[in-house]
């Protein structure tokens, strides 16, 4: 590094204290390498990045380099990121929220992905200087007892100091950033630390820079994009609390590949989980469409791609080559993996072996493995024992859970990304996949018999804080023959695109009553549906109009039944309303729900839907393509009883030939009203009443989860118990 680049990074860091997740002591030193990368690169002729006309990088020149001033401090480090200093009507300004613990996902995620941007700006700019300033954070040895540095470059640095400073600036000090170099002390400069969260503060001074500044640009349709991707209703249609959100922050990943040279390997990962789960990712890679015998200006503007999405928001921004052979799943072809270059545990080789797998990318960068699943150029990534780091897996895990695929431990158990610092490491490994059953039946087929085989306890002898707790807790590593999976429709299986006291709010406006706000429907809302109801009586009869949503919408309006006009205002805004809901663009279906009821259903677990709706849920379902996707469903409008009553979910499991009690020991329910569902599942004697989202006030005990992460428990006996025939295996005979 030279003394000018040092100057800037650390004059840069002393003025932005972020939030940093810090070791606030470490027995680990950085030493500078013997320059030997260096040296190589600086002695190359057809550097894979150079300087444009005028010296102006790829998005600064399409873009029109336009930069927010939420970042102008970063503008003095080597003139890598853009100054806010011309007119593009391409850049728009957004806002983060005006109450200080809140945050909207969607705009933070486009933030993000401009972030992304950047850094691949950075990074493509330091690599043109030729010097990476190569650090060693402090290495390990593989099986042959060779030494691999743990490398640190210039790019490395400046990019994580970038993203930081944008982030915090935007999002304030509430929001938990956890990034890689920051973590391990490896960045230059100071930064204050809460000695009791690892966190670095964010002091007063730093609060008001972000209220005075107040200008973070993003692009304009990138912006529309994000916004109008279908992320779940949870995370898209308000703001949610701050402290549920955490961010993960690799500045490059692939630093020992970047410093010898491997440019596509290179990517720029951010992450956001939400109660502990991935819901967001951003991978961007600078290099993409690099062609080392390339290298010419126009050339140069084209690198580079950043991908990003969620479950639900589907996967954007990959560009994958049409012309590339397409992968076919085993047996009828090879499983093809991607590997570490360096093997440093014993468990690799037999998983090979067992599996008849094929690698297809041997480099040290677990996002451009990642990137190399959802191409579709592979079929798995593992990496079988400590390595990885939660930086490392959020943002992938987050992409390939928005295409139905997987990232666990080595044996099948999900991660937590809520966790405090001991449980930053990945410290049982990694496994990933593009498809969620082929990972299944990896992990706990193959992997974990594998692993038994060479009698060791690994990962189960390992204390790791983040590993998630089942959701089956009672089922865990036993022998369950699950029969069926009944679900709650409204809140757990669909849930209302918009919030519903918007809606009502909005429609009051139509009809003429002004007087009504979302929080003054919310309350009349809240206070029909809580009335409690007789024992034989029922909340909906037909379609509800007269028996419920009556009541609901008249007194969210305050109808004034002595006044004609009002009772007729109050009578078309019902009928609107009803109307409303019957259309299937206003609600949304839980992401991988669809997914995870083929996966069940083709294993001869039956799905049933039960709930306390009007006679209107079937029709509602078979617009949103789920009624073929179950056995049944039961409505109570239709059933005659309502749950809790013990014969609402007797008639629902009838639905589907379940009778015997003894088989109702079998069955799974999930629900998310504690007396309708979970005692009512209890008391008809269910086996299994799972609360959906958890404990949302105590979310880090009781992690949020999805119908997927609920298959793969039903499923996961069948491969830890049964013998290794076909029957069982579908996919490594």
């Amino acid at each position: 590094m030279t003394t000018t680049t040092t100057t800037r990074a650390a004059a840069l860091m002393s003025t932005t204290r972020a939030c940093l997740f810090l070791r606030t002591s470490s027995s680990k030193t950085t030493t500078r390498t013997s320059g030997k990368c260096t040296s190589l690169l600086k002695g190359r002729t057809n550097l894979p990045f150079q300087r444009g006309g005028g010296g102006q990088r790829r998005r600064g020149s399409a873009r029109g380099g336009v930069r927010g001033s939420a970042s102008s401090s970063a503008a003095t480090t080597a003139d890598v990121v853009r100054n806010n200093n011309t007119n593009n009507n391409n850049r728009v300004n957004i806002q983060p929220s005006s109450d200080a613990r809140k945050i909207h996902l969607p705009t933070f995620v486009a933030l993000l992905v401009d972030v992304a941007e950047d850094g691949c700006d950075i990074i493509r700019e330091v690599t043109s200087r030729g010097d990476l300033a190569v650090k060693d954070k402090g290495g390990s040895e593989t099986l042959d007892k060779k030494y691999i540095m743990d490398a640190q470059t210039e790019a490395d640095r400046q990019v994580e100091i970038m993203a930081l400073r944008r982030i915090t600036t935007f999002a304030g000090g509430r929001l938990r950033v956890v990034g890689e170099e920051s973590y391990e002390n490896a960045l230059e400069g100071e930064a204050e630390c809460d000695d009791s969260t690892c966190f670095a503060s964010f002091d007063e001074e730093e609060e008001m820079m972000r209220k005075e500044e107040g200008n973070h640009y993003v692009d304009k349709d990138i912006l529309k994009e994000v916004l109008e991707a279908k992320w779940p209703p949870a995370i898209a249609s308000g703001e949610i609390d701050i402290s549920r959100v955490n961010v993960y922050v690799d500045p490059l990943d692939g630093t020992n590949e970047y410093a010898n040279g491997e440019r596509p390997a290179v990517t720029v990962l951010l992450g956001v989980a939400v109660d502990g789960v991935p819901v967001a990712g951003i991978i961007g890679q600078p290099f993409f469409g690099w062609n080392a015998n390339v290298n010419d200006s126009k050339h140069l503007e084209n690198l580079g791609r950043v991908v990003w999405g969620g479950p639900g928001a589907g996967c954007k921004g990959l560009r994958v080559d049409e012309t590339q052979k397409k992968l076919v799943m085993p047996p009828t072809g090879p499983h093809v993996v991607c590997l570490n270059r360096n093997i440093r545990d014993e468990r690799q080789a037999p998983v090979m072996e067992q599996t008849k797998s094929e690698v297809a990318v041997l480099v040290s960068a677990t996002g451009y493995h990642y990137l190399c699943l959802l191409e579709g150029r592979a079929h798995s990534a593992m990496l079988l024992r400590k390595a990885s780091k939660k930086w490392d897996t959020c943002a992938g895990e987050a992409l390939l859970r928005s295409v139905g695929g997987a990232v666990t431990d080595t044996v099948g158990r999900r991660y937590n990304y809520d966790c405090d610092m001991p449980g930053v490491p990945n410290v049982c490994g990694m496994a990933a996949s593009i498809d969620i059953d082929l990972h299944l039946e990896l992990t706990h087929s193959i992997i974990q018999k594998e692993i038994e085989k060479l009698e060791s306890l690994y990962p189960y002898d390992v204390e790791c804080s983040s590993i998630k707790q089942p959701i089956l807790k009672e089922a865990y590593r036993k022998n369950v023959a699950f029969k069926a999976l009944s679900v709650d429709a409204g809140g757990v299986l669909v849930t209302p695109a918009r919030a519903v006291h918007d809606v009502y709010a909005d429609h009051a406006k139509t009809y003429g009553f002004s007087d009504v706000t979302p929080e003054s429907a919310k309350k009349a809302f809240k206070s029909v549906f809580s009335t409690p109801l007789s024992e034989n009586e029922l909340r909906y009869v037909g379609d509800g109009r007269e028996s419920f949503w009556k009541k609901c919408v008249f007194a969210a309006l305050n109808v004034d039944a002595s006044n004609e006009d009002s009772l007729k205002r109050g009578n078309e805004c019902l009928d609107a309303l009803m109307k409303f809901y019957e259309q299937p663009e206003n609600w949304a279906v839980a992401p991988g729900a669809i997914d995870a009821f083929r996966r069940l259903r083709s294993r001869g677990i039956k799905v049933v839907v039960t709930s306390n709706w009007d006679d209107r849920l079937p029709n509602i379902l078979e617009k949103l393509n789920i009624i073929d996707e179950v056995d049944a469903v039961y409505c109570s409008a239709v059933g005659g009883f309502e749950k809790p009553h013990p014969n609402a979910f007797k008639r629902s499991l009838a639905a589907i030939d379940i009778t015997d009690k003894n088989d109702f020991k079998s069955v799974v329910h999930v629900g998310d009203s504690d007396v309708n569902d979970i005692f009512g599942a209890q008391n008809v004697g269910i086996g299994y009443a799972i609360k959906w989202g958890g404990d949302r006030e105590n979310a880090r005990v009781t992690p949020a989860f999805d119908f997927q992460e609920l298959a793969d428990e039903m499923i996961a006996s069948a491969y830890a118990f049964a013998d290794d025939s076909k029957t069982t295996r579908r996919y490594f005979f």
